[in-house]
């Protein structure tokens, strides 16, 4: 076990991330949340505005036709489309703290496992934290200068 993170230089691989996008009533996405609030391990996802979520695809490219059919049992009108260009990398903790968090100027949730959107050096970008691991997403278009300002 290390006492120290100081001679820690983690360089940030960003990967492709599987996602989908879901644009649907507002009452729909909640009930999306709860639903995957109750699993044991809920896949990481985002609330991008009132009617519009963003969650990793975990289980494979098929997800998208499993959700879009589970929403329009609620909202008939949803759009659920596969969400190119995401990028990430995951986090322990001890990497995060000495990688990520210095270059966050705003304070993150205290629930676990929990989302957040924000700036991380200066570059927009998507948390998902649970008590093990942290995701750091962003756009492929932001990758580059994402991994420099990490770096």
């Amino acid at each position: 076990m290390f006492e120290s993170v100081d001679f820690v230089r983690v360089v940030p691989v960003l990967q492709p991330i599987a996602a989908y996008r879901v644009v649907a009533d507002p009452s729909a996405l909640l009930a999306l949340f709860e639903a995957s609030a109750d699993s044991v391990a809920p896949a990481p996802r985002w609330r991008i505005a009132p009617d519009e979520l963003l969650r990793v695809a975990s289980h494979g490219p098929h997800m998208v036709e499993l959700m879009s059919a589970a929403v329009r049992r609620v909202d008939e009108l949803a759009i659920v489309v596969a969400e190119d260009g995401l990028v990430g990398a995951w986090f322990t903790w001890v990497e995060f703290d000495a990688v990520v968090a210095p270059r966050i100027e705003w304070s993150l949730p205290a629930a676990r496992p929990s989302a957040a959107l924000g700036l991380v050096a200066a570059v927009p970008c998507q948390l998902w934290l649970t008590d093990e691991l942290a995701l750091l997403t962003t756009y492929a278009t932001y990758a580059y200068e994402l991994t420099q300002r990490l770096s």
